[in-house]
């Protein structure tokens, strides 16, 4: 074999460490686009939750509903970047919009299945403590319970918004440039 192929002189390697890196900032760039994106809808939503409602106690959701819209939207854009299309961006944009209420009624239970873990508040009731796995349990299965309450007034709203965003937004990084 020559000295001078390009195999040896290390072209290939080099070249797919290039786009290997290029591809890495550019799904990283794409997935932040959507949870950047989404940020402002769990924001909007927490809003008017805020100052429609009678009730007090939202500080800790206006907080983090946004945040967990931005990580739905980064989490689950995901393989959409290695293939934008329109098709795809709406069916995850959808699943964002469904699925960030839950992330954020989790994200708000975590302190308080932490003090329940903790402070020996239900030994004082005389009930057993809590374990880890039932602790787990009872936060993922409120944070259903509350989002799907969530989706029921809400849901109208935010589904077909990040729905749209997703579809928008995929057919932007897919190169798609024709009307609609």
């Amino acid at each position: 074999m020559n000295e001078n192929t390009p195999l040896q002189r290390g072209f290939f390697t080099e070249a797919a460490g290039h786009a290997r890196t290029k591809n890495g900032w550019r799904i990283l760039t794409r997935c932040l686009a959507m949870g950047g994106l989404c940020l402002p809808v769990g924001g909007g939503v927490c809003t008017y939750i805020q100052f429609a409602s009678f009730a007090s106690g939202f500080s800790k959701l206006m907080t983090l509903a946004p945040l967990a819209a931005f990580l739905a939207g980064f989490v689950l854009w995901t393989p959409v970047a290695w293939r934008p299309g329109p098709r795809r961006g709406l069916l995850v944009g959808a699943a964002v919009g469904a699925l960030w209420p839950w992330v954020s009624w989790c994200m708000v239970m975590v302190p308080a299945i932490g003090d329940l873990l903790g402070s020996g508040f239900r030994e004082t009731l005389g009930l057993p403590a809590l374990d880890l796995h039932t602790a787990l349990f009872w936060l993922l299965w409120g944070g259903a319970i509350y989002s799907m309450w969530s989706l029921v007034l809400f849901g109208a709203l935010t589904i077909p918004v990040c729905a749209g965003i997703g579809y928008f937004l995929g057919r932007r990084q897919a190169g798609v440039r024709s009307s609609l």
